[in-house]
């Protein structure tokens, strides 16, 4: 997996550049020191060869490692999607929700005008970004919505 990563040797040393991200820390482990200005890894040792066959078992284990990673997260984020879909699910995200108002309702308490459109907890919020609600309490002719603290019946 080493071909991800390229080795440029220099007067005192030898430059690591690549995707190296995943596996700095066995770069530093190893020696490595950042180096900013060249936006490498740079290492003491002139002999790429052994660098790199020092490297090479560690960098597999490690990227294997993540690749592990990332398929445990995929499935797991796949698994709350469809939980989501469940009716416990549903009720869990109601209640997200409702508690994001509560949230939002003490913010306007302090003072925090962000959320001045907000009017009570029976609020659904349709749209956060657009600050577009929907309150059946203090809906005018009972088609009405809240957008940025202004009533509309949608006429």
């Amino acid at each position: 997996m080493t071909s991800n990563l390229q080795f440029s040797v220099s007067d005192g040393g030898v430059f690591l550049t690549g995707k190296t991200f995943d596996v700095k820390d066995i770069l530093k482990a190893k020696g490595a020191v950042w180096n900013p200005n060249k936006v490498a890894w740079f290492f003491a040792d002139t002999d790429v060869d052994r660098l790199r066959a020092s490297l090479e078992a560690d960098v597999e284990a490690c990227m294997a490692a993540r690749k592990s990673e990332k398929k445990q997260e995929l499935a797991a984020k796949r698994a709350h999607r469809k939980w989501l879909t469940t009716p416990e699910g549903q009720a869990h995200l109601a209640a997200e929700e409702k508690e994001r108002v509560r949230w939002a309702l003490g913010q306007k308490a302090l003072g925090n005008y962000t959320y001045h459109w907000i009017c009570c907890e029976e609020c659904e919020v349709v749209d956060w970004k657009r600050q577009n609600t929907y309150c059946l309490a203090h809906a005018e002719g009972g088609n009405a919505f809240r957008v940025r603290g202004g009533i509309y019946t949608g006429d």
